[in-house]
């Protein structure tokens, strides 16, 4: 379903999906490739000075985790 509001009465309409094809979920491998895109070079610069709150060692856990189901 998507919604959309009229900017000059604030109503608003819901036009039904085209196309109710349900997506499948990603595969492992397409997991993997989601986590390891979103390591950018502000996240590594923010675990190498230490203010990442464990979030790169997290990825990574997730990421072994992922690899460790597909073997």
């Amino acid at each position: 379903m998507r919604y959309e509001t009229n900017c000059m009465t604030g109503e608003v309409t819901e036009h039904p999906d085209a196309d109710p094809t349900p997506v499948a979920p990603p595969t492992l491998k397409e997991q993997i490739a989601i986590l390891e895109a979103s390591v950018t070079p502000r996240r590594l610069r923010e675990a190498a000075i230490g203010i990442d709150n464990g979030w790169l060692a997290s990825v990574d856990g997730q990421i072994t985790a992922l690899r460790g189901q597909i073997q």
